[in-house]
């Protein structure tokens, strides 16, 4: 018996590193189209994947403020549509939101991100000073709607680069990011 389980054993040992041979699929290269396409897939998949750690968007992507020809807005005006909970957003975090950015005069939305797969990070100290003061506060779950006059916003029609314009913000803050 102990010499069975002595052969068994001899045999059970290391072969030789040199003998041995791994297979490894190779990949068959992608074409640049095939490979933007993988990467956009792999974009998708990371955005869920994110999303499904924020707190959810209750509401429907609003249409945008009515048009105000005549009402330039002289200061900040904040309105709290919803309070949401949790420690309150610092000037210099960075968030995940929903929003909606528009021309306070015209009512026309020149920016939005609202939706699934469409929170944007946003990192307010990178934003104007309008967007920085109008957030402070907000809290996870929360929604704000901020009008900003000209001389703290960053918003101006494509083809006059040199005029600021009043606008309009709607946001709903998913979550803040720890640092």
């Amino acid at each position: 018996m102990c010499c069975a389980l002595a052969a068994l054993l001899a045999g059970c040992g290391g072969g030789d590193a040199a003998t041995e041979t791994s297979t490894v699929a190779e990949q068959p290269a992608l074409t640049p189209a095939q490979q933007r396409r993988a990467d956009e897939r792999l974009r998708i998949e990371q955005r869920r994947d994110v999303e499904k750690t924020l707190a959810p968007n209750p509401y429907r992507r609003p249409s945008g403020p009515p048009p105000h020809p005549h009402q330039p807005v002289r200061h900040l005006v904040i309105r709290d549509v919803k309070v949401g909970r949790g420690p309150a957003l610092q000037d210099h975090e960075s968030v995940y939101a929903d929003f909606i950015r528009a021309f306070w005069r015209t009512g026309r939305v020149f920016y939005s991100a609202w939706g699934p797969l469409r929170a944007e990070f946003i990192d307010l100290g990178h934003e104007a000073e309008g967007v920085r003061r109008g957030m402070r506060g907000m809290r996870a779950g929360g929604r704000r709607i901020i009008v900003i006059p000209r001389a703290i916003a960053d918003v101006h029609e494509p083809v006059n680069e040199l005029h600021w314009e009043d606008a309009y913000f709607d946001i709903v803050l998913r979550t803040i990011v720890p640092s």
